[in-house]
Parts: structure tokens; sequence; C-alpha cells
């Protein structure tokens, strides 16, 4: 790759101060300079570890499944269904290969814990909501005022 300092140091001229940049050659001269400090970007060196970490995760992770899902077929001939193992395993067998698939990506993490808290307060609200002793089972149109406002501060809770 050709670095072009160049165009970089006759945008910055006169410049003191500070920059953030990624990790584009053409502004390593900078570094020399006294009157400028350089300070990088996380994001751009996390993505280098996500990619890093992903193909780790698909190397070392799945194997372990795999192992895990043995395990569960061996186990369940010799546990009663109605054991908690047994319950355990008859929920996760069907559900592994859905399990699974987020080690194909390193975007996904291996829980959805952070929507699942962030909507608790909503699913709690929803379902407190009584009519007599009858609990409301009744998900509103988004079209209604306060179920909107809700998913809102929910969308908003969940990206910050």
């Amino acid at each position: 790759m050709i670095w072009a300092p160049a165009p970089t140091r006759k945008l910055l001229r006169g410049y003191r101060g500070t920059i953030q940049t990624d990790g584009y050659g053409a502004y390593d001269h900078f570094e020399s300079d006294p009157h400028i400090q350089v300070i990088g970007c996380w994001a751009h060196a996390r993505r280098k570890w996500s990619d890093a970490l992903e193909e780790k995760r698909q190397k070392e992770t799945y194997p372990v499944i795999l192992q895990f899902e043995k395990w569960m077929y061996e186990t369940a001939t010799r546990r009663s269904q109605n054991s908690r193992i047994g319950k355990a395993i008859s929920y996760t067998l069907p559900l592994l290969p859905r399990l699974s698939r987020y080690v194909n990506d390193g975007r996904f993490c291996i829980d959805n814990n952070l929507v699942e808290n962030a909507i608790r307060p909503l699913a709690l609200g929803r379902t407190s909501c009584s009519v007599g002793t009858t609990m409301l089972q009744y998900v509103p149109p988004s079209s209604t005022p306060w179920w909107t406002v809700a998913r809102h501060w929910t969308l908003t809770r969940v990206n910050g």
C-alpha cells in the first residue's frame, strides 16, 4: 500500500493539538511532530481482534459443542426425561443447531441477555396489568401510545 503523508501534512499545516486516527500510514509522520499528539482508534484495532477471535472461536468452540452434543445423546438414554438433566437435554438438543450458529460470526454473542434484560421491565409491566383477577394477556398494536413509548425506551436502552 502506498502511504501519502503529503495531503495530511498540507491539511494539518500549522495545527497544534491531538489527532485521532486509524492505522493508516499517512499519519505516521506526525509521531515525530512535537506539536501534535497522535492517538489511535480502538474500534479499528478491535475489528482485527474480532476477526482473529472469530476464527479462534470457530476452531475451538465448535468441537466443544460437538462433544457436548455427544454427551447429551449418551446421557439421554441413561436418564429419565423427567429428571432435571433429562429436561435440560430435552430442551437443548432440538435447539442445538440454532445454539451453535453464533460461532460462525464474531458479531454475535453466545446469549441474548442484553436484549432479555432490556425488555424485562416491559414484560413485567405488561403482565402486571390486571383487570380484576385476570391478567391482561393483550399485546396492544404499535399505534398505542404507551406501547410506542415503551418500545422506543427499550430500543434506546439496547442501542445506548
